[in-house]
């Protein structure tokens, strides 16, 4: 079943939080227009994987759009998460960061407006 939602940057941290940050995660970017870009995560559950809190693999979209400033170090395509998390430049502002770490190194940083997640179980 597919869930969809739109969120704000700060919400979009809430739910990495409850996501364990999306450690050990695998995600690959892609442009989805001039100012989006999509995440996808091959199963947004796996850091809880082995113990009693892990739901099932399931994969996750993340669109994020109103992207800007963009700094990417490193190559995602090829490393795991180590760390993501997102909020809100200011108190009830409506643009947000985004920092992803991943391990051994590398990181993503951006800006952006609102995120569209879609999180579906897969067997």
């Amino acid at each position: 079943m597919k869930n969809s939602q739109s969120m704000s940057p700060h919400s979009l941290g809430v739910y990495f939080e409850e996501k364990g940050l999306l450690h050990d995660c695998s995600l690959s970017l892609r442009e989805s227009g001039r100012s989006s870009l999509v995440l996808f995560i091959q199963d947004v559950n796996l850091a809880f994987k082995g113990l009693p809190e892990y739901e099932g693999a399931a994969s996750c979209l993340v669109q994020l759009d109103g992207v800007t400033d963009v700094e990417m170090v490193g190559n995602a395509a090829s490393q795991k998460v180590y760390e993501a998390s997102a909020e809100a430049v200011a108190q009830g502002a409506p643009e947000g960061t985004l920092l992803v770490t991943f391990w051994p190194e590398g990181s993503l940083k951006l800006k952006f407006s609102i995120a569209t997640v879609t999180e579906e179980a897969t067997l």
